[in-house]
């Protein structure tokens, strides 16, 4: 590239400004419009095609080439459902989401025709998150069988990142298809995804003789919880979560904790419930009074050593921007069984041997313009990422294309040099937020880097 052409690109950079949004974007797709079978969706007819996704956010849309013959009725379901092993979830906790396919809106080809329109459906409602790297499976069924049809559009075994599957009825485990994969579209408004290990604030035990007037003792090697006649022994524990943005969505949230000690007798176990409030961050005796909302239960202890609570994400998302800390109480969930589990002061005297309690969040926040590797700033590990793939073709987010133009190029550029310097905390010396013009500078400079190699000019 001459200097001219720097100069003129340096130019359109810097003539934009606010340029580039977030808004949903093709993701994932395997075309089969003009493939060569279709495929039936009855009533023992289940279909399903799985897929990778590219990149982290709300599922908003998602497209599929499906005909109907003359006369069909009865509408499409179709689920969003997990994976394991690359395999559809059978059981019904593995749907993620649910939506319908009017039979309305299907195209009507009674004999099979050189290519299918894609029918879309809209999934934003349904507020489902989908991580990058995850495998998902798109699953469809209709009640109604022949002579009326619902047909999915099929080729041969080309989308890399998934396959199709059949089942012929709703218990049944999925069967996957190496000869064949279902045409699909996947639209994502993209998101970036944030993990936080948060120690806790406090973690203390409170001691009452009649559940209600309690005591709390601080500083112990591990917290007890246990319930007797004339004994009340439960844990508090608070988080600081205030690092979390006001308007994140908690995708996921687990509590580690270190058992020490549990009990049991027959087939019966101790078992910790775990009531969560708006905490302080404070340990204060009407703290262990919270024991009607549990957000989480460790399910039967029945040996000590680490376990992970998974916690109700909605509830923590509620507390933010109203509350500090998460507050847990850690109680009994039956009479006379004892268990207990490792502080942080134990952690702290023997940290290679003992896991004080830990909250772990998965959140999702908006994506910024110009932030290709969503770490919430837009700065030269973002100008590298487009440096790196410039005049690159099928292109996505985490590769510098903004724009959903496919191709990595001036006008990614400009958005980058827009809102060169978001989120990059003031006086931070280690990220300096630089102008937009140094901003441009920086990447042509990076663009320049990558493209010169030997031999050439």
């Amino acid at each position: 590239m001459g200097r001219f052409q720097w100069i003129l690109l340096l130019g359109m950079v810097l003539s934009v400004e606010g340029v580039g949004s977030a808004s949903p974007v093709l993701d994932q797709s395997f075309d089969s419009s003009e493939g060569s079978s279709d495929l039936a969706i009855s009533t023992g007819s289940y279909r399903a095609m799985t897929f990778t996704a590219g990149m982290s956010g709300w599922l908003s849309n998602v497209a599929m080439p499906i005909r109907k013959t003359e006369g069909t009725t009865g509408n499409v379901d179709f689920e969003l459902r997990k994976t394991s092993g690359g395999v559809p979830l059978a059981t019904p906790d593995g749907v993620l989401c649910t939506g319908t396919i009017p039979t309305a809106d299907l195209p009507v080809y009674d004999t099979f025709p050189p290519s299918i329109p894609y029918t879309m459906l809209d999934l934003s409602a349904t507020n489902t998150l989908v991580q990058s790297g995850e495998v998902y499976a798109l699953c469809l069924h209709r009640i109604g069988s022949y002579p009326y049809w619902a047909l999915w559009r099929c080729a041969g075994d080309e989308y890399a990142g998934g396959q199709s599957f059949f089942r012929s009825s709703s218990t049944e485990q999925w069967t996957g298809n190496s000869t064949w994969d279902f045409g699909f579209q996947t639209w994502v408004d993209p998101m970036a995804f944030h993990n936080m290990a948060i120690a806790p604030t406090f973690d203390v035990e409170a001691r009452s003789p009649d559940g209600n007037n309690f005591t709390i003792l601080e500083g112990l090697d591990d917290v007890e919880q246990y319930r007797s006649a004339n004994t009340d022994r439960r844990g508090v524990i608070e988080f600081d979560i205030s690092g979390i943005p006001d308007e994140a969505h908690i995708a996921s949230a687990t509590l580690t904790l270190d058992i020490s000690c549990c009990s049991g007798s027959g087939d019966m176990y101790s078992e910790i419930d775990l009531h969560g409030y708006a905490g302080n961050g404070v340990p204060e005796p009407a703290d262990a009074l919270h024991i009607s909302n549990i957000i989480g239960t460790t399910g039967p202890l029945q040996h000590p050593g680490v376990v992970e609570v998974t916690l109700d994400p909605d509830y923590i998302e509620s507390l933010l921007g109203t509350a500090e800390y998460l507050g847990l109480v850690a109680n009994a969930r039956w009479d006379y069984f004892q268990s207990m589990f490792f502080t942080s002061e134990r952690h702290a005297w023997f940290p290679s041997g003992v896991i004080e309690p830990t909250l772990n969040i998965l959140y999702a926040s908006e994506i910024i313009p110009g932030d290709a590797n969503g770490d919430g700033q837009v700065d030269e590990a973002d100008a590298t990422l487009v440096a790196a793939n410039w005049g690159k073709s099928n292109m996505s987010w985490a590769d510098g294309e903004f724009n959903d133009d496919g191709r990595v190029d001036v006008a990614d550029a400009a958005i980058l040099a827009a809102n060169w310097g978001h989120g990059v905390a003031a006086g931070d010396s280690s990220t300096p937020a630089p102008e937009p013009a140094t901003a441009a500078m920086t990447l042509l400079i990076l663009v320049g880097l990558v493209m010169v190699r030997p031999g050439r000019n």
